[in-house]
C-alpha cells in the first residue's frame, strides 16, 4: 500500500511540475508572438515613412529638374539671342 502511494505522489508531483513548465512555456510563446507583432508593426511603420521620405525626395528631385530645365531654356535663348546680335551686328 505505501508503495501504490508513493507512487501516487510521484505522479502528482511530476503532473503539478509539468503544469507549471507548460504555463512557464505558454508565457514565454505569447511574449515571443507579442514580440513578433511588435518588429512586424516597426516593419510596416518603418516601411511607410521610408516610402514617404522617398516620394518627397522624388517631388524635390522632380522640382529641382524642372527649374533646371526652365533654367537650360533661359540660358538657351540668351544664347540664340546673343547669336543674332552678333550675325545683326556683322551685317
Amino acid at each position: 500500500m505505501s508503495k501504490v502511494t508513493e507512487e501516487l505522489d510521484s505522479i502528482y508531483f511530476s503532473m503539478k511540475r509539468a503544469s507549471k513548465l507548460s504555463k512557464q512555456l505558454e508565457i514565454a510563446t505569447d511574449k515571443c508572438i507579442m514580440m513578433l507583432l511588435l518588429l512586424i508593426v516597426i516593419g510596416m511603420i518603418t516601411i511607410v515613412i521610408v516610402k514617404h521620405y522617398a516620394y518627397y525626395m522624388v517631388g524635390l528631385n522632380l522640382i529641382k529638374r524642372a527649374f533646371d530645365i526652365v533654367s537650360l531654356g533661359f540660358q538657351l535663348r540668351s544664347f540664340v539671342l546673343l547669336k543674332l546680335a552678333m550675325v545683326v551686328e556683322i551685317h
